[in-house]
């Protein structure tokens, strides 16, 4: 049995463990923590996309205005194919400055 299953079975209990064992549980909390920190650094830098329709309804604004907005350069669009997307992040960025001090 090793170090981590010894401790997941028994958290209270007082133990003596030589070095090498010290050391392979820290590089294993270490490895973990990695795994998490990229884990959670990738999802953040997936964008996603907004319909016209949901980024209207986050912005709380009409079509019209998200198309105004976009041909003034306001609000970047993004062209897949015919279609018309909207960052996320930007959605964010009006909302954190307030879409109408526009």
């Amino acid at each position: 049995m090793d170090l981590i299953n010894i401790l997941k079975e028994n958290p209270n209990i007082n133990i003596t463990v030589k070095a090498e064992e010290l050391m392979q549980f820290a590089n294993y909390i270490i490895s973990k923590t990695r795994q998490e920190i990229n884990s959670i650094i990738e999802e953040e830098q997936k964008e996603v996309l907004f319909t016209r329709e949901e980024a209207g309804k986050a912005l709380g604004v009409t079509l019209m205005t998200l198309y105004n907005w976009k041909k003034s350069g306001y609000l970047e669009a993004v062209k897949i194919g015919k279609a018309v997307r909207y960052k996320k992040s930007d959605i964010d960025k009006l909302l954190m400055k307030g879409i109408n001090s526009k």
